[in-house]
């Protein structure tokens, strides 16, 4: 799916928002099985630096990660600018 989306390469630092859709038993019904949200990031993370959307996973300056009511995965990814406090 993420080939067919041809999506442009960000240069330098990024903010990440990740939503997971939750995990489905083999009927496609959401289970209510607990699973760790965070284990599912660093897969992802490779998986965009490896397809050139990011130059590296270490350029990821802000990540936010959550459970949605989706299938699959969405990923928004910005330029990361710092604000100042």
């Amino acid at each position: 799916m993420l080939n067919a989306q041809h999506v442009p390469s960000i240069k330098g630092l990024v903010q990440i928002s990740y939503i997971i859709g939750k995990p489905r038993n083999k009927g496609g019904e959401i289970t209510s099985k607990a699973m760790d949200l965070a284990n599912r990031e660093k897969a992802l993370s490779d998986l965009i630096t490896e397809h050139g959307i990011i130059e590296d996973d270490s350029c990821i300056c802000k990540l936010i990660m959550e459970w949605g009511d989706i299938e699959g995965v969405d990923v928004f990814i910005q330029p990361y600018v710092r604000k100042e406090h």
